[in-house]
């Protein structure tokens, strides 16, 4: 409402207090005109009220003295910004700067450091002490009312948390720091001001790198506000899902700069993620037993000597994405390295190598013991800044070396072996093709069936894993072949193809010829647009001699591949048609 400075309009609200105005400037005949006026008109964040203009006596810090510094640091690359695109929206910013209001009405914060004279009315400053009297006539003073801009308190967080102003051991050791996250929308009132009043009271920037992400979003989209309620309690989460699967669900969903949208869906699944280790861990820590574990300083020691292929396998995939997931957190693509421990974890150590290791357990010369202790602690340190309240729990359980896993060196990834990744991914790739052909055949899950198995030059390493094969694709012993050379011939059957690995089912009595002739058919039609994609690109003078010798080798190994399946979908198609 207005005030008694409105004369007669006081106590008027403001839109009557408007047209009460405009209408006694009529009535007086000193209206001249009254015209649409298109203008930005400002409303509170949060209960969309217009904001009203109001003249009134502030504290303003000049800034060009003070921007000037912080643009350049920016330019020569003292300050760095993930994403670099927001390096453009702070020079902007800078270049355009104004003068900042750094008074507030408010009754917290720091005290505006100025006194009035009662006396003779001077204003005095006194940044140390607290004046008692005027320093000009000595009369009674009175601080000033206002305090700072809470911005400006936050600015000087680097340094007052170090003990500045004093010259104390922790602001000389940790000052400047080295990196800074934080939200992109505060990007100007936040971090470009501890930037410039850093190199103001210190003479350098607070930190090297400024880690911008986004806001986190409902799962429609929608910023959270309690005006809306769409907002997610994270203790209430926690205290349901656990706050690893909550924690685990920001980092991964997460990417530089960008909003993410937060699901009870995706809190739930990294729960199970939780759930899943939690019972993987569990397992090896049975089956270890009371097998010896050697450990070195790193904790258990990394296999080798006679080692099976599933042991080198699983080695190799572990050297694989500690090498990756290193390489993205130094980027700061936390959640892709997330996703990429997941996925390791998940679909590779327990949906494979521990079924595998069920069988391996059985011979007592096995090295799968020491594997498994390596795989599965290598595996929580990888995890642990994504969720570590668990491994920390499980770690503990594990044989390992030192207090605190938080505290544990983060894992250095060794020579992965290529020959291992490809041979156990073909019988991968196999086992799957067996599975999906006796689920669409309608085999019962726990029924044993036979197989004919022709790896080709994978021969001997597939005859080494013949109990896990059999064992992972329900196929009785005393009924797999393992046969070495291509198939001569193959009975009316069910064939699986994985590469070069060919497997003939003879499930004679549940095979639909006719059904197995039209899969095959359009079999051959994809494999043959995968071919003649190859063939063009190898065909391509530009792209063989531009592209890296690594991407041609794909492309030519692609296109080896089809060929190799085409000759053997054409074979059992001339089969079926006999």
């Amino acid at each position: 409402t207005l005030n008694d400075n409105a004369g007669e309009f006081e106590g008027l609200d403001i839109e009557a207090g408007r047209q009460a105005v405009i209408d006694n400037a009529g009535a007086e005949g000193w209206l001249i005109s009254v015209e649409p006026y298109t203008h930005s008109v400002g409303h509170c964040d949060r209960c969309e009220t217009v904001v009203q203009p109001l003249v009134s006596e502030q504290w303003f810090v000049r800034m060009k003295e003070l921007a000037d510094p912080a643009y350049r640091a920016a330019q020569d690359g003292r300050l760095t910004f993930v994403p670099d695109r927001f390096k453009g929206v702070y020079d902007n910013w800078l270049e355009n700067i104004h003068d900042w209001t750094v008074s507030r009405q408010q009754w917290w914060g720091h005290r505006i450091p100025i006194w009035y004279c009662q006396d003779c009315g001077d204003a005095h400053a006194s940044l140390e002490e607290r004046l008692e009297a005027c320093p000009s006539c000595g009369g009674a003073v009175k601080q000033d009312p206002d305090v700072l801009d809470t911005w400006f308190s936050s600015g000087l967080w680097p340094m007052s948390t170090l003990g500045w102003p004093d010259e104390t051991p922790d602001l000389k050791r940790f000052y400047p720091g080295s990196v800074m996250e934080t939200g992109y929308e505060i990007l100007f009132i936040w971090v470009a001001r501890m930037v410039f009043l850093g190199l103001e009271f210190m003479g350098e920037v607070p930190f090297h790198t400024v880690y911008l992400h986004g806001i986190v979003r409902d799962v429609e989209g929608a910023k959270m506000s309690k005006t809306k309620g769409n907002v997610i309690d994270p203790i209430e989460v926690t205290s349901e899902y656990g706050a690893d699967a909550l924690r685990y669900t920001l980092v991964t969903q997460s990417s530089p700069g960008n909003d993410s949208r937060l699901s009870l869906q995706r809190v739930e699944a990294s729960r199970n993620f939780g759930n899943k280790l939690w019972n993987a861990t569990r397992f090896a820590l049975r089956s270890i037993g009371e097998s010896e574990i050697r450990l070195d300083a790193e904790g258990p020691v990394r296999p080798s000597g006679e080692l099976t292929l599933a042991d080198r396998w699983i080695l190799s995939r572990l050297d694989d994405v500690t090498q990756s997931s290193t390489r993205l957190i130094e980027s700061y693509q936390f959640g892709e390295a997330g996703r990429q421990i997941n996925d390791f974890i998940w679909s590779e150590l327990c949906d494979w190598y521990i079924e595998v290791a069920k069988v391996d357990l059985r011979n007592e010369s096995s090295q799968a013991p020491q594997v498994l202790a390596y795989a599965i602690e290598r595996s929580l340190r990888l995890l642990h800044p994504f969720m570590p309240f668990i491994t920390e729990a499980l770690w503990q359980q594990v044989p390992h070396l030192g207090e605190s896993i938080m505290i544990a060196s983060w894992p250095v990834a060794g020579e992965r072996d290529v020959d291992a990744e490809q041979a156990f991914g073909s019988l991968i790739e196999l086992v799957r093709g067996i599975r999906n052909a006796r689920a669409e055949a309608g085999v019962e899950p726990a029924k044993w069936i036979a197989a004919h198995v022709y790896p080709g030059a994978l021969a001997d390493s597939f005859e080494a894993m013949r109990a896990p094969l059999g064992f992972l694709a329900r196929i009785a012993d005393d009924q797999l072949t393992i046969a070495r050379g291509a198939p001569d011939h193959l009975p009316q059957s069910r064939t699986v193809l994985a590469g070069a690995v060919v497997a003939s089912l003879p499930l004679s009595d549940l095979v639909d010829l006719a059904a197995e002739r039209e899969r095959l058919e359009k079999e051959l039609a994809v494999t043959n647009m995968e071919r003649t994609r190859a063939e063009a690109q190898l065909g391509n003078e530009s792209f063989v001699a531009r592209a890296p010798e690594a991407v041609v080798a794909v492309q030519r190994e692609r296109l080896a591949r089809a060929s190799e399946q085409i000759t053997v979908i054409e074979r059992r198609l001339v089969e079926l048609a006999g």
